[in-house]
């Protein structure tokens, strides 16, 4: 939104910063604060370019006016529906809305904003690619880079969120989100294997592991991720384990809400597959 003044006699102000900080959105119709679902706030991670609109698409930039301030506002709303948005701002103690309800000031401005129901896709548009590495010896680190595919194009995914989070949007550190330990049939030896969901926001995980043979200080080993723009990684480790440690973590499923450029959310969970030694994870529908 553009924001400007003018004095008694018409001529241009610059206005302080006292008074651009004071706006807030509002419904039209009822002149009060949004609510009902919907929200007003700052920029964030989420593409604000509509459908079909290139995500490398830029605006360029008005030139610069002193006396006109711009003011950018990301809104959403928790169900699908549509509102005629005003705002209102306090001026020399005055408060003005835009809806025209102010005495003494006339000023008519809104928007029409429509929310539209989240786009979800089937879990055959999520894909896991993988790469493997062998640190040490009977120790195996895979890099799985959770994609998601729409119509054979890319579209991004830019964070997640475990159930356990609250609220929309906030990412999650990196987590153990799985563990197992089992034997080999054919053999007395034990493994175990951690598989760990990284967060967004970092560049590297460290794995620690059972120490090898006749080692007593435990494996470290650290991988580097988020090196495939617009993918989530996911790492597992699998290796023998000498110890007598028997307790495990999370050993059934892990669920968790991937979120696409967009801000749609989409649930999904990884589930122990147990008919492979060492166990793996399977993706399904959260």
């Amino acid at each position: 939104m553009a924001l400007s003044a003018v004095d008694a006699n018409g001529r241009p102000v610059i206005l302080s910063p006292s008074v651009y900080h004071s706006v807030r959105l509002i419904n039209y119709k009822t002149g009060e604060l949004l609510a009902d679902g919907w929200e007003a706030g700052a920029p964030n991670r989420f593409s604000q370019a509509l459908y079909g609109v290139s995500l490398e698409w830029k605006e360029e930039s008005a030139p610069f006016n002193p006396y006109v301030r711009i003011i950018n506002y990301w809104v959403s709303s928790s169900i699908a529906q549509d509102v005629q948005i005003g705002a209102v701002v306090i001026l020399n103690d005055n408060v003005i809305r835009s809806n025209n309800t102010t005495v003494g000031h006339k000023f008519d401005s809104s928007v029409f904003i429509e929310a539209q129901p989240p786009v979800t896709y089937d879990l055959t548009r999520f894909h896991l690619d993988s790469v493997e590495s062998y640190p040490a010896q009977a120790t195996t680190v895979t890099h799985f880079y959770l994609s998601l595919n729409v119509d054979g194009q890319q579209l991004k995914l830019i964070g997640w969120s475990s159930k356990a989070e609250t609220g929309y949007g906030v990412f999650s550190r990196s987590t153990k989100a799985l563990e197992m330990r089992g034997f080999y049939p054919d053999s007395d030896f034990w493994w175990r294997s951690l598989c760990h969901v990284a967060s967004v926001d970092e560049q590297e995980v460290y794995l620690v592991l059972p120490p090898e043979r006749e080692v007593n200080r435990p494996q470290l080993h650290r991988v580097v991720v988020n090196d495939r723009k617009g993918m989530l990684s996911i790492v597992q480790a699998s290796t023998l384990d000498f110890t007598e440690d028997v307790h495990v973590g999370n050993e059934g499923a892990f669920y968790f809400t991937v979120y696409d450029v967009y801000g749609n959310g989409h649930d999904l969970g990884l589930r122990v597959d147990k008919s492979v030694v060492p166990s793996t994870f399977a993706l399904v529908k959260g």
